[in-house]
């Protein structure tokens, strides 16, 4: 079990899990994220999904709606859980190696990424690390 990550002060990521192994480049990667609205959301966010190297460089930037279908986080209301799936496409020259998977969450409206918190400190970026996998 994990503890929820917030995102400001309008989201809990509950779960979310990065299909494991190696892929392929121009493979698919899918991430499965579960949602809890803590209040009715203010904007309509974007998942804003970074693959980064294993020296930290961000290679691959995808943004997708937050449960990877679109359904407004502004009609949310306060306790909702919305379990989604998100695929993230791999470009043809992927590099290959180890690398991380990285989510954030941005307003569209304000432009702005959302900090993330997890447990008893209160934020610690505006990242979370969410897995790793392999490109062949």
């Amino acid at each position: 079990p994990r503890l929820a990550a917030r995102y400001g002060r309008d989201l809990e990521m509950w779960a979310w899990r990065a299909a494991p192994g190696a892929l392929d480049p121009g493979g698919r990667l899918f991430l499965n994220v579960l949602w809890r609205a803590r209040r009715a959301p203010a904007e309509d966010y974007q998942l804003v999904v970074n693959l980064a190297d294993e020296a930290g460089r961000v290679w691959h930037t995808t943004t997708h709606p937050l449960t990877g279908v679109n359904y407004a986080p502004t009609r949310w209301r306060a306790g909702d859980l919305l379990a989604g799936a998100v695929a993230v496409d791999l470009p043809p020259d992927a590099p290959p190696g180890r690398h991380t998977v990285h989510l954030l969450v941005r307003g569209p409206q304000s432009g702005e990424f959302l900090w993330v918190g997890r447990g008893p400190w209160p934020w610690t970026g505006r990242a979370l690390r969410a897995g790793a996998f392999i490109v062949r």
